[in-house]
């Protein structure tokens, strides 16, 4: 027989309690029961909830520099011709202009020579050889009233010595940041006025091409010799 409590109203109905009670528990348990983590339900494949996917984008990028030989001149001369003594050496007394262009902020330089006659490009410094004619380079700052001298090109050394192949303008990665180490083709902070940058350089940086010549005392053929100085703009992490 159940054990149900029954408890007497003042107006003599009965209320049974346990029963309530009983069904309050079980309700209450129900609640935890619906809402306890013991009841979600498990992933059984959790590989499939995301999913990725990559895009890939390759920039249209244009390098460049503006060669402008307007006005550049040898001491001596009103342009890039000249009438020089053999064994003597002529340096430009006006520079040639070098403007970076295209949409990449991040270029440098390089140099190159070649010989279009009979005369060869020296490529070795240290001294002058026959019907060879010694290029050196110095680029820098973009101005004209302080010229490079001839003891800044180094001749003798093979730093700002120009060949037929392409050789990068100033520092190379390791170097750069530091004022001197390896400035090849680049005058150092202590130059002043003809000083300026020529590693990683933006998009309209203008710079100063200044050049010496060694001419040969050992010469074997007469006649015009003509020698075309190539500059190249690269991407300035490769070099």
């Amino acid at each position: 027989m159940k054990n149900t409590h029954t408890k007497t109203k003042p107006d003599g109905t009965q209320r049974r309690s346990g029963a309530v009670l009983r069904f309050f528990a079980a309700g209450a348990l129900s609640l935890l029961a619906l809402f306890s983590p013991l009841c979600a339900k498990a992933d059984i494949n959790p590989a499939n909830d995301s999913a990725s996917f990559v895009i890939r984008v390759l920039p249209q990028i244009d390098l460049g520099v503006v060669v402008d030989t307007s006005g550049a001149a040898w001491i001596g001369s009103s342009d890039l011709s000249m009438t020089p003594n053999l064994g003597s050496q002529q340096r430009l007394g006006t520079p040639v202009t070098l403007t970076i262009v295209g949409n990449l902020n991040n270029q440098e330089l390089t140099l190159s020579a070649l010989a279009l006659d009979t005369w060869t490009v020296d490529t070795d410094a240290s001294a002058t050889e026959q019907n060879a004619l010694q290029i050196y380079a110095l680029v820098g700052r973009d101005q004209t009233g302080v010229l490079a001298t001839d003891a800044d090109y180094d001749t003798g050394t093979s730093a700002h010595l120009i060949t037929t192949s392409d050789l990068p303008v100033g520092q190379p990665i390791i170097d750069e940041g530091a004022a001197t180490g390896n400035n090849f083709f680049e005058f150092i902070p202590a130059d002043g006025a003809k000083y300026d940058d020529v590693d990683n350089m933006k998009v309209g940086t203008v710079r100063k091409l200044w050049m010496s010549t060694m001419i040969p005392s050992d010469v074997t053929v007469e006649g015009e010799q003509k020698f075309q100085i190539t500059v190249q703009a690269v991407f300035g992490a490769d070099q």
